[in-house]
């Protein structure tokens, strides 16, 4: 028994080879990542193809996977792309039938992935980059991995905390969200420097509709 499923393995090992072979550079097929898997169909950057065949074995099931640096940048509502097939066809009819149904599907769905990785890279750099700019301002430093920054300490007559955040609603502006804790006659000098940057902002935004 052993003998003939190794000799089964082989010769599946061998077909798969075939199918990758019409498929071209840079796919091929790579030893099984997981204990359900046959084999691996490896490509461009970003992920990989689990093959496997179904419980009754009558077909050939290529599930697409990314890799784990990519799996938290899947794009919402996007689904894995996935097809089978019978592996009693010719393997160059299967090569052109997974050009057709799934390389497109998947080199799309890995693009989206590391595009998005890449926006919320740069995303949090910016972020990162206004947060040290309040702090400079306050005199005060980021850590490195740092998501806000502050001046005072808790239970001193000024406390204070800034967070920068990018609101869903608002994907293309960041926002400076403040927490701050004051003495009543420190709260009144805030509540005037505040109420004269509302009027100099509401001012400028009148301005800049005439304007327009």
């Amino acid at each position: 028994m052993s003998n003939r499923n190794g000799s089964s393995a082989l010769a599946l090992n061998e077909y798969l080879r075939s199918v990758a072979g019409v498929l071209g550079p840079p796919w091929h097929i790579s030893p099984p990542q997981l204990t359900d898997e046959v084999a691996t169909l490896s490509g461009p950057d970003g992920g990989s193809v689990a093959i496997y065949l179904e419980q009754r074995g009558n077909r050939l099931v290529f599930e697409t996977w990314l890799s784990s640096d990519l799996r938290a940048h899947q794009p919402e509502g996007t689904v894995r792309p996935l097809v089978t097939v019978s592996p009693a066809r010719p393997p160059q009819d299967v090569g052109k039938d997974l050009l057709r149904r799934l390389v497109p599907r998947v080199i799309r769905f890995f693009g989206d992935a590391r595009d998005l990785a890449d926006r919320r890279r740069r995303d949090a750099t910016d972020l990162h980059s206004v947060l040290e700019s309040v702090a400079a301002k306050l005199g005060t430093d980021v850590k490195p991995n740092g998501t806000s920054t502050g001046i005072g300490k808790f239970g001193q007559p000024l406390f204070a905390t800034a967070q920068v955040i990018q609101p869903l609603w608002r994907k293309d502006e960041h926002v400076v969200r403040w927490s701050i804790d004051t003495r009543p006659d420190i709260a009144l000098a805030l509540a005037d420097l505040l109420a004269a940057q509302a009027a100099k902002t509401a001012s400028d935004y009148s301005a800049a509709a005439v304007i327009e």
